[in-house]
């Protein structure tokens, strides 16, 4: 590989990308916030088909990550137009553009994809979403099934740093809060297979190398709630898991419907020879 192109690089996922020790050129996109880095970046509306063909064009990159998305889960339920312009349509033009360059593209997605029907999806398990924003990634998913055959998808859950991350994440969050002595309040009754920040990103690197094809799950072997998360958090961090207090997913004001169970199996990524971060230390 000589270049990568990633979009979406003002985010969290993108721009820890961005930072990562890569054997190639790199290039990044954002679309409101520019950042301070040593890459070459260009702005991109990924919902503009010409504006991404001419991007693409002239980097002529040989992979794109499109990390670029509407990932508030609520803002997506309460702006459908947001959540299709973007995940559904700009994915779709970022793909189209990618493929006439001739480049392979990688596309991070979501455990939102699926619904309640089983506590653990494997990556075959056929996708059931129950909000708009997993709806939105499931239709970005298609499209680089049908039209990428050497694409891979990258299903994420709960993006969590565990140590101490550069930019802000959950992690960081929590661990801010509590070091100011403030109680944090986290769903204790939804279980999650978070995906450790540095697997999410030295994970796809290991399946890009690999050329791997198809869907893969980048998430933890542990299954816990957001409470103990954060209990596990602050006990790594020698702060005061006590400061954590469970809430149950109904009690949170949100629009958007939730999955009791948002857990994904990453046995794909397992066999082909990369071993998630266990997070549980107890």
């Amino acid at each position: 590989m000589d270049s990568l192109l990633v979009t979406g690089a003002s985010g969290l996922l993108g721009r820890c990308l961005l930072d990562a020790d890569w054997d190639c050129e790199v290039v990044g996109t954002y679309y409101t916030t520019p950042i301070e880095t040593d890459r070459e970046m260009a702005q991109l509306d990924i919902r503009d088909a010409e504006q991404v063909e001419a991007v693409v064009e002239r980097v002529d990159p040989d992979v794109v990550i499109h990390s670029a998305a509407a990932t508030s889960v609520e803002a997506c339920e309460e702006d459908p137009e947001l959540a299709r312009e973007t995940n559904a349509l700009g994915t779709k033009h970022v793909v189209d553009a990618a493929t006439a360059a001739g480049a392979r593209v990688i596309y991070p997605s979501t455990a939102y994809v699926f619904g309640d029907d089983t506590p653990v999806h494997a990556e075959d398990d056929e996708p059931g979403p129950i909000n708009l924003y997993g709806e939105s990634k499931l239709e970005g998913e298609r499209y680089v099934q049908e039209n990428c055959p050497d694409g891979l998808i990258a299903r994420f859950c709960v993006v969590v740093s565990l140590g101490g991350g550069e930019y802000p994440d959950f992690g960081s969050w929590i661990r801010g809060r509590i070091e100011s002595g403030e109680r944090v309040q986290l769903i204790s009754n939804q279980r999650i297979t978070p995906t450790v920040l540095t697997d999410a990103i030295s994970a796809l690197q290991f399946l890009i190398e690999g050329e791997s094809q198809g869907v893969f799950h980048i998430t933890s072997p542990d299954q816990l709630t957001r409470y103990e998360l954060g209990r596990e958090i602050a006990r790594r961090h020698g702060l005061d898991p006590e400061l954590i207090e469970g809430i149950a997913l109904s009690e949170m004001d949100w629009s958007a419907p939730r999955p009791q169970h948002l857990c994904l199996r990453a046995e794909k990524l397992r066999h082909q020879g990369y071993e998630p971060t266990k997070i549980r230390i107890e």
